[in-house]
């Protein structure tokens, strides 16, 4: 039995990708798996808003100050840029642009 620890999507595509590549027999759930990573993928231009429980209890979080504003948890930003895990929002209040880890937001409606 092996414990693994995923911080990331693109760490977790690697996991699966070397796991379907060297056992045969899982290539099917294998396949469903990044299927599934890859059908939730924030994507440039989608509309997102932070998740409370996630962001609160991050490393980013209390490396600065952990009062954040409502509005990143209230109102729709616009994803902007992406590199690797991390999503660049623009939300449409007069503040700058906010880098979030991609597991710290949801897509909004």
């Amino acid at each position: 039995m092996y414990i693994v620890v995923v911080y990331g999507r693109s760490q977790l595509k690697f996991l699966l990708f070397f796991l379907c590549k060297n056992l045969k027999s899982m290539k099917t759930i294998c396949n469903l798996s990044l299927l599934t990573i890859m059908a939730d993928k924030i994507k440039k231009g989608a509309f997102v808003r932070a998740v409370r429980e996630k962001l609160e209890n991050s490393l980013e979080a209390k490396a600065s100050d952990a009062r954040f504003p409502s509005y990143i948890f209230e109102s729709k930003g616009e994803v902007v840029d992406l590199k690797e895990d991390y999503a660049l929002v623009k939300f449409y209040v007069p503040t700058p642009n906010v880098w979030f880890r991609t597991d710290q937001l949801e897509l909004a409606e």
